[in-house]
């Protein structure tokens, strides 16, 4: 699967991020978008990285006090992701794709997830 993901070509960066998370539904995890790169000239987006919304690591800050309400902490450090560049201010192109998780995918659960809840 992941030879056929890479290198596929969308014609908007929304196009993308709708495959990923169709990808993502069928898999049985959520997304999100982790950041984005704009060019120094023109200011416009060249790439964006989607990432297994359990990416990161949540840490405190220095001298944050942690909250008196717990709430469960869903991140675990997954390497799940799907990069996008533009190439040649035309398509978006895959150009790295990992589908490695660290963490239990639990199908029936997907559609809590907030990427799918749209």
């Amino acid at each position: 699967i992941s030879e056929s993901i890479f290198g596929k070509s969308f014609a908007t960066s929304n196009d993308a991020y709708t495959f990923y998370n169709n990808y993502a539904l069928s898999k049985g995890f959520g997304i999100r978008k982790q950041t984005h790169t704009k060019s120094r000239s023109m200011g416009d987006l060249i790439r964006i990285v989607y990432v297994c919304n359990q990416d990161g690591e949540k840490s405190l800050r220095d001298g944050e006090v942690q909250e008196t309400r717990r709430r469960r902490d869903t991140r675990t450090g997954c390497m799940a992701k799907l990069e996008v560049a533009l190439a040649n201010n035309e398509m978006w192109i895959v150009d790295k794709f990992n589908d490695v998780h660290n963490h239990f995918i639990i199908p029936r659960k997907v559609m809590k997830h907030r990427s799918h809840k749209k």
